[in-house]
Formats: C-alpha cells, sequence, structure tokens
C-alpha cells in the first residue's frame, strides 16, 4: 500500500497475467521489448481511497467503477480550525459538520431520484474520500502514471501507481520508459 496525502492511499490487489506469466512472456521476446499490444491484454486492480478531484481525473482514463465506492467523510477538529478562540473554533467545526451532512444527504437524494452514484457525488465536500476498487490494463494504468502537468495533489497519486507498477512488473521498466 502507498500512503497518498493525509489520508488517501493506492494498493495493489491483482494482475492478470500474473507477475511469473508476465515475466515469462518477456523473457521469451527478443531484446527483451514489449509490445503494446501486450499492455493492454492485461487487467490490473487496486484499491483506491481519494479525493473527489482523484477520482474524476481517474475517471477520465476509465479506471474508475461506478458505484464501487464508498465515500468517507473527515471532519474538521478544533485543532484543525485554529481560529482566534476555542468559541469561534467550535461553531466553525459545526458550520463545516452541517455542510458535510447536507452533501450526504443530497447524494443519497439524488441517487434515490435515479442518479448513477459517481454523478451524485458531485455534491461531496472536498474532504470526502473516496475508497474502492479501480480497474484497467497495463497500457491505461500506465498513461494515469505519466500524464504529464497533474497538479499535485493528483501526481501524489501518479506517482504511488507508477511505484506500484514497479514492483509489480519490474522486468517492463524498458516499456514502462518507453511510455514517459
Amino acid at each position: 500500500m502507498r500512503p497518498c496525502l493525509d489520508k488517501g492511499f493506492v494498493e495493489f490487489l491483482s494482475a492478470s497475467p500474473d507477475r511469473k506469466t508476465m515475466e515469462l512472456i518477456v523473457d521469451s521476446m527478443k531484446r527483451g521489448r514489449v509490445p503494446t499490444g501486450l499492455a493492454h491484454m492485461t487487467s490490473i486492480c487496486m484499491k483506491v481511497r481519494a479525493p473527489l478531484f482523484v477520482m474524476l481525473a481517474m475517471g477520465r482514463f476509465s479506471l474508475i467503477q461506478d458505484d464501487s465506492y464508498s465515500p468517507e467523510t473527515y471532519a474538521s477538529t478544533l485543532d484543525d480550525v485554529r481560529a482566534s478562540d476555542i468559541e469561534t473554533s467550535a461553531q466553525i467545526c459545526e458550520s463545516i459538520n452541517m455542510t458535510i451532512e447536507a452533501g450526504h444527504v443530497n447524494r443519497e437524494a439524488y441517487k434515490a431520484d435515479g442518479c448513477n452514484g459517481f454523478t451524485a457525488t458531485f455534491t461531496s465536500t472536498i474532504s470526502t474520500y473516496w475508497q474502492g476498487v479501480a480497474l484497467g490494463d497495463l497500457q491505461t494504468w500506465v498513461d494515469f502514471a505519466n500524464e504529464k502537468h497533474a497538479p499535485h495533489h493528483i501526481a501524489v497519486y501518479q506517482k504511488a501507481v507508477q511505484e506500484i507498477l514497479a514492483v509489480e512488473f519490474p522486468r517492463l521498466d524498458d516499456f514502462l520508459r518507453r511510455s514517459r
């Protein structure tokens, strides 16, 4: 598991073909070159916990599985707010918690009215992290991980995916380098 930001992570779950099979395929090829078609014949499954904007970035690559994600909201504490006095901090915390709760009610109401689960999440606050399964082929994961000019908070998740791919598919380093 690769921690990301303060509450998120990316964790490798499985790949098909498995690592040993992938190594056999790579070893059998001349000069260790991996055709890109092979990358599309793989399936890699990872568990992800991330804020909505990271999930949207992953969604652009069709890595997220709609409705497989569950929300987890982190409410602010008095220490997080740090207003000029404790009473003001308490009022701000209460206001933040009411806003978060309203977002949960709206999301569930939209889903009950037939809105798809992921679209309904647009009402979520920035403090809501989504956890679930992300699935894609090797090429798609590499494309996500190597997308240029991503904002810092998304780049943290890209780096975690790169590290996982390097560990799980070590003989594909040449392929990963060509994709960068």
